[in-house]
């Protein structure tokens, strides 16, 4: 018998084909990338075993126009990665996104090869100002223009996108404050409105610098110049006159919540200067806590209408409208608020009827047992709260102290031997005219140390000494 050894190669053949882990990938390349930017892509994998039918080689598909190549760099493991160089500047606005196709051959006879799809964005980057629709807006209004309509949308673009693109709408430093102060613009829209405190009759043309500015980082910006000429007419709108018995500002008054119904708040006053009905004025007030009665044709006091609480609500926006009885009727507008001041109404509240708290005997005077808490809504003195222990005749010898801030600890060394449960009431009170208080119980538990030997009962010392008498006798007995 003879045994032969045969060993058998089994030759690879190309019957596999690259594949990549996707068939598409998208990818970012910013604006203001430079030249030469690189961005790497997805390796294809070709489970082929010889050099030839596993070695992969990439190409791209694209146009002439479109400004990337490829770039292939061997990784440590000996694996070829490709990337996608950039090979001019980009501009999103002209183009924002690329379609590419990349491809895996291999280096079988016939070769094999595999596709990936790669979408390019371009991100946007704030390199676009805004531009105004015109570089100078030359407008005439009419003296009778209602106060809640537009005189002019300012209308500015920008190429860029996101918040490149998001634009706003801002005086401009060139224009006086002294004529900013009778126009309104909308930031967000444009719109350019008149104030309420517009009066055609102290200027016959305005000018103004609007500034429209993007958000991007830094933020770009441009200026438009607006010319406002003012065409008189007969009939003007009212004017509305304000005079606040306790004011904060020209728009703002005080009112205390303890105000009764009718309390005297405003004088207000209104002026048109027309002739007939354009000069008959009528004002309302629609509000549930304020309303007008009227002292004369063109006068009114402002009253309150119903009760106030500050806990409630603190804060109130009013508007007082007159309009005449021209025609077209011309109508204005007063917007002010009205701040509820606090009046000390409220009694402080503990937060719990009882407070319970646990501490060992025999501590240090000072060892801190516990808080109590209180509430009070009121501001000021008002809201301001001191704590204190209710003394009594039954609460001399309590070992406790309480701070005004509501802290509790011990006055004296505690025995629990001697007492385990001590039981007291506190007081809160605010520092409002007049004071205002509410009162809790408190209970503390002291537990117990180890801090006493045992000690005998049974038999106590008199016993001892008699039992050792009697015994002293007996001997003495025996011996006779």
């Amino acid at each position: 018998m003879k045994i032969l050894r045969i060993k058998i190669l089994i030759e690879d053949i190309n019957d596999h084909s690259p594949e990549f882990p996707k068939n598409e990938v998208q990818i970012e390349f910013l604006e203001s990338h430079l030249q030469g930017t690189k961005i790497s892509l997805l390796n294809a994998i070709d489970q082929d075993i010889s050099i030839q039918n596993s070695q992969i080689t990439y190409m791209i598909k694209k146009s002439k126009r479109e400004p990337f190549s490829l770039s292939v760099e061997k990784r440590y493991d000996g694996v070829f990665i490709p990337a996608l160089v950039l090979g001019d500047k980009l501009d999103r606005e002209l183009k924002d996104s690329y379609m590419l196709t990349l491809e895996a051959k291999d280096g079988g006879n016939p070769p094999k090869t595999a596709t990936l799809k790669v979408h390019i964005s371009v991100t946007d980057v704030n390199d676009n100002t805004p531009v105004f629709s015109q570089k100078l807006y030359n407008i005439s209004i009419s003296n009778s223009h209602q106060r809640h309509l537009p005189i002019l949308t300012l209308k500015a673009t920008d190429q860029d996108s996101g918040h490149n693109g998001k634009i706003s709408y801002h005086f401009n430093h060139k224009t006086s404050r002294n004529i900013q102060k009778y126009f309104v613009l909308d930031k967000k829209t444009g719109d350019l409105f008149l104030h309420d405190n517009f009066h055609f009759s102290k200027k016959q043309s305005y000018k103004l610098f609007i500034e429209a500015q993007d958000e991007g980082n830094p933020p770009l910006s441009s200026v438009t110049k607006v010319q406002i000429h003012i065409i008189n007419n007969q009939n003007t709108a009212p004017l509305i006159n304000i005079d606040f018995v306790s004011p904060l500002s020209e728009s703002s008054a005080a009112v205390s919540e303890d105000s009764e119904v009718d309390s005297f708040i405003a004088y207000v006053m209104v002026t048109d200067t027309d002739s007939g009905p354009n000069g008959e004025v009528i004002c309302d007030l629609k509000h549930d806590k304020f309303k007008l009665a009227k002292i004369d044709s063109k006068e009114y006091k402002m009253i309150v209408k119903g009760h106030l609480d500050r806990e409630i609500r603190d804060h109130y926006k009013v508007s007082i409208v007159c309009h005449d009885m021209g025609s077209p009727q011309l109508e204005s507008k007063k917007y002010f608020s009205v701040k509820v001041t606090d009046v000390n109404d409220v009694e402080p509240h503990f937060t719990k009827e009882t407070f319970q708290f646990l501490t060992y005997e025999n501590q240090k005077v000072d060892f801190p047992i516990g808080f109590i808490n209180a509430t009070d809504p009121d501001l000021g003195d008002g809201g301001q709260l001191t704590y204190s222990i209710i003394n009594d005749n039954n609460n001399d010898n309590i070992p406790f102290q309480l701070t005004k801030y509501g802290f509790i600890s011990t006055s004296q060394p505690i025995d629990r031997e001697m007492k385990d449960i001590y039981k007291f009431k506190v007081l809160v009170k605010d520092n409002g005219t007049p004071s205002l208080n509410d009162t809790a119980n408190i209970v503390i538990e002291i537990l117990d140390k180890n801090d006493n030997a045992p000690y005998f009962t049974f038999p106590n010392n008199d016993l001892t000494i008699s039992m050792s008498t009697t015994i002293h006798t007996v001997r003495r007995t025996s011996q006779f």
